[in-house]
């Protein structure tokens, strides 16, 4: 859609190909030549190969939802901090699934054509935080309960 503003291509790219997850949809948002940089670190180049990543990661994590908390416009080029929000069902980052909600912050870059395509998106997101999320064992609520309101070192600080 040529005459939408940058900002609404990504918008869109983000709602029909991520939140709504209609993947078929991919080939009318984004260039041929397409080249993707997830969140995760992988990169990938070309429509198909953008799609297997996808599809990884719905099946990692189905109900994701991105927020944008800032946008920059900058002729064809938006920048947008991002929050990612899901719950974990599948593999992701090599751990099997925990069922657990994570949430993890990024950022990205999003170039557009004149004709309303993504030709580039570079993301780049907090992994290590979201590795935590999903590896740390959960606090059994007997175990919360025990731990001191003031630890050791809180006292210290506290003075």
């Amino acid at each position: 859609m040529p005459d939408e503003k940058p900002v609404d291509v990504v918008r869109r790219f983000w709602d029909r190909l991520i939140h709504e997850w209609e993947l078929d949809e991919a080939g009318s948002l984004v260039t041929g030549d397409f080249q993707f940089r997830g969140a995760l670190g992988v990169s990938t180049s070309g429509l198909g190969a953008f799609l297997d990543y996808a599809h990884a990661i719905r099946r990692a994590l189905p109900d994701l939802r991105v927020e944008f908390d800032e946008v920059h416009e900058d002729g064809p080029t938006v920048a947008v901090r991002l929050l990612f929000r899901g719950t974990h069902q599948g593999p992701l980052l090599g751990v099997p699934a925990t069922r657990r909600e994570v949430s993890y912050v990024g950022a990205g870059f999003f170039d557009v054509t004149p004709k309303g395509r993504l030709s580039r998106v570079w993301l780049v997101s907090d992994t290590y935080d979201l590795h935590r999320q999903l590896t740390v064992p959960a606090r059994a609520p007997a175990q919360a309960a025990a731990v001191p309101a003031k630890t050791p070192a809180a006292q210290v600080a506290a003075g």
